[in-house]
C-alpha cells in the first residue's frame, strides 16, 4: 500500500500541504495590478503556502499612498491619488505561525505609473 505523504492543492490563494511535515520553508509571493475602474488604485493579491497548524500572517506595507481596508489580508487595496513620485514600493511580510522564524518572508515589488 503506498501513503500519500503529501497533496497540493491550489484553494482560494492557497497552495495547501497535508498530511506532511515540511521538510523546508513555505512559499509567499505576490503580484499588484491597476484596477480597471480606476486611474489611481492598485489591487495587490498574496499566495502563500498553506502548511496545515501553521496559518499564514500578513502584514503589508506601502512606500506611498493609502492602504485601503485590512492590512492583514491576502488581497490589498491602494490608492495612489495623492502620490507624487513616479512609483510606489509594496512590501509583503509573512509569518507561519508557530513555525520556525527561519521561514519567515519579506517580498517586495514596485508599481510603476505615470
Amino acid at each position: 500500500m503506498i501513503t500519500v505523504i503529501a497533496q497540493l492543492i491550489l484553494l482560494m490563494g492557497h497552495v495547501v500541504i497535508a498530511d506532511a511535515k515540511p521538510t523546508e520553508c513555505p512559499i509567499a509571493y505576490f503580484s499588484c495590478g491597476k484596477v480597471a475602474a480606476s486611474e489611481t488604485k492598485y489591487n495587490c493579491r498574496a499566495v502563500t503556502t498553506y502548511v496545515v497548524d501553521h496559518p499564514a500572517q500578513l502584514a503589508w506595507r506601502v512606500s506611498n499612498g493609502k492602504i485601503i481596508g485590512r492590512r492583514k489580508s491576502y488581497e490589498l487595496n491602494i490608492d495612489t491619488a495623492r502620490v507624487k513620485s513616479n512609483a510606489v514600493t509594496v512590501t509583503m511580510k509573512v509569518h507561519w505561525k508557530n513555525f520556525d522564524r527561519i521561514c519567515d518572508k519579506t517580498v517586495t515589488d514596485t508599481i510603476e505609473f505615470r
